[in-house]
């Protein structure tokens, strides 16, 4: 049971990353490509936004999204809330069948959804490491490239792959050494090359019909398999340094309007915070201050009764008596 769930997780993190990818991967008439979200409320209360891309073509995907979905009714978030959505710096820990934490999503969330930067990797058992960046329908991926260089081996679902997507158009750049089998880990099905890299762009338009919300449609995409050997690595450095430097800029121009956007939403919390810790304060104070002023009254009782007592000393009795014995 324990192998079967591993191997389920290790799918769903490799579909976050390569579910465009599938549907830019197969030619037909008309692709149609839908953007589906859904807010699903999870375990401790906190609604995220389930978003998800699938194509026409694949109509499985319809029973991932319900099973993501599932998934993350049984998840933890463990930063703020606001307005009953996922806000701020935080962790979404999804579980596994024993309910031990079987993946981590750490980022910054926004009105329930991830954006900036975030990391999706598992608990344990597995290196695979999905890192995003995502502002304003641009997406930046990176899966795997922590595992950049190694000596050629079979990857199946390891494969490291760059990917940048943008309302307009998506490049995917993916190595493929010592690839196994499947439409993934396989350079050409024809030519039979089992160790390439390979180039993908995919134009976007939007759908002729416009009914369907957040809907964009695409010709064949252009394909380019660029095959290797012992210079797999070179060719991979050579294709994804632009969409570095791409990257790089996108963040340093967007970087100040994202983190002005998690300002705006987590200053009520943060004042409300303050307020909180404000009355605190005040109430510890006022508490001190009040103690101080019982301890001055009380010391001032003491030294009136101080006062009324006689001057004790040592021949306090004789004098007494003294006093006494000289009345008549």
């Amino acid at each position: 049971m324990r192998f079967n769930t591993v191997t389920h997780w290790l799918r769903i993190l490799l579909a976050l990353a390569m579910t465009p990818l599938l549907a830019t991967s197969v030619f037909a008439a008309e692709r149609t490509q839908v953007t589906e979200e859904h807010l699903v409320q999870t375990k401790n209360g906190c609604n995220t936004v389930l978003r998800i891309e699938y194509s026409s073509e694949y109509p499985t995907s319809k029973e991932f999204i319900e099973l993501r979905k599932d998934s993350l009714a049984k998840s933890e978030w463990d930063g703020e809330c606001a307005n009953g959505l996922t806000t701020g710096a935080g962790k979404l820990i999804e579980y596994n069948l024993d309910g031990a934490p079987m993946m981590y999503s750490e980022g910054v969330h926004l009105n329930g959804m991830a954006i900036g930067f975030s990391k999706k990797y598992m608990a344990k058992g597995d290196d695979l490491v999905l890192e995003e960046y995502v502002w304003n329908g641009t997406e930046y991926s990176q899966l795997n490239l922590h595992r950049l260089p190694l000596a050629p081996r079979r990857w199946n679902d390891r494969v490291p792959l760059l990917r940048k997507s943008t309302p307009t158009e998506r490049i995917v750049v993916t190595l493929l050494q010592d690839a196994a089998s499947g439409d993934i880990g396989r350079c050409d099905k024809q030519t039979g090359v089992m160790s390439c890299v390979k180039y993908v762009r995919t134009a976007f338009r939007p759908c002729a019909d416009h009914s369907l919300e957040k809907c964009k449609t695409w010709d064949d995409p252009e394909e380019t398999i660029y095959p290797c050997s012992n210079d797999c690595l070179q060719k991979w450095n050579q294709l994804t340094q632009p969409l570095l430097v791409d990257y790089q800029e996108f963040v340093n121009q967007t970087q100040p309007e994202l983190d002005a956007a998690v300002n705006m939403a987590m200053a009520p919390i943060l004042a409300a915070r303050a307020e909180k810790i404000r009355q605190q304060e005040t109430f510890a104070e006022h508490t001190r201050r009040n103690f101080a002023s019982a301890a001055r009254v009380q010391q001032a009782l003491n030294n009136a009764n101080q006062l009324r007592r006689p001057v004790a000393g040592p021949n306090l009795d004789a004098l007494i008596k003294k006093i006494k014995e000289s009345k008549p």
